[in-house]
């Protein structure tokens, strides 16, 4: 056995423990069957415990939680595929958060394995939009030449899933947010990136991740613009849906205490 599948095996162990004794102190819920609503809660206190920063072991039994609730329904092989891939995609962003990032790598490369199975069995909206946040987050982790290899895919599978689905909120917000977090060399542009958050937000959504990535999206561009009361305003939003974002916490911080004059004169439509 090498190291890797030690590794794999440990971490699973690990995870069936914590289960277990979640189940034993009633912290989650037990592996009952369960329908795509009851995958949908698991999912959305999955996502919520990573945004608000919950401790590491809480997102675990949580990520080990929603893992049951989808083996448990039975699926369609594709809807099973698709829900793998969201699931892996926000235990992801929890070790990446808490700085463990072969495992975020990990579970980002399963997570583009199950969008890649959902594409290939019909749900080509949904299952490029997640492919496009896998490697959007893989090119973050990885080296230069991933990066440079990879980037303009992230953009590609995005506008894909909007042509397929225009009303896809998530997408808009990927192709936003290249523009907000890009440097200016890689193609960023902060008052572009402003407009592509405001036609999100124009779209309508009542999803917590997505209205939280729209909030900070703005504020970290009015930051780059040096419009720091603007930029707190918006961290401001941010911090009313997930209070507990350490990243949020630390901009609305930062920002509200600057004092220096703007430099550039921009709109701000809070």
């Amino acid at each position: 056995m090498d190291f890797s599948t030690e590794l794999l095996v440990s971490v699973n162990f690990g995870f069936s423990l914590l289960v277990f004794l979640a189940s034993f102190l009633g912290i989650v819920s037990s592996p009952l069957p369960a329908d795509e609503a009851d995958i949908c809660g698991a999912y959305e206190r999955l996502r919520d415990g990573m945004y608000n920063d919950q401790p590491l072991a809480v997102v675990q039994l949580l990520y080990s939680d929603a893992l049951q609730q989808v083996d448990a329904a039975s699926l369609p092989y594709g809807r099973d595929n698709l829900w793998h891939s969201r699931i892996e995609y926000m235990i992801a962003r929890a070790y990446q958060r808490w700085g463990h990032a072969d495992m975020a790598i990990y579970h980002y490369e399963c997570g583009m394995v199950f969008a890649e199975q959902a594409i290939a069995s019909g749900l080509g909206a949904e299952g490029c939009r997640m492919k496009s946040e896998h490697l959007g987050q893989l090119c973050v982790l990885k080296n230069l030449g991933f990066l440079l290899a990879n980037a303009h895919k992230v953009r590609e599978h995005a506008r894909r899933a909007l042509d397929l689905d225009p009303d896809n909120v998530s997408c808009q917000i990927i192709l936003a947010a290249e523009k907000i977090y890009s440097p200016r060399m890689f193609g960023g542009d902060a008052l572009e990136g402003i407009e592509l958050m405001q036609q999100a937000l124009r779209m309508g959504t009542s999803d917590k991740d997505d209205l939280f990535n729209i909030y900070s999206g703005i504020g970290l561009a009015y930051s780059k613009l040096h419009d720091y009361e603007a930029a707190s305003i918006w961290f401001g939003k941010a911090l009313q849906i997930y209070p507990n974002n350490c990243y949020a916490k630390e901009q609305y911080r930062s920002n509200n205490n600057r004092n220096q004059a703007p430099t550039t004169l921009v709109p701000r439509t809070p």
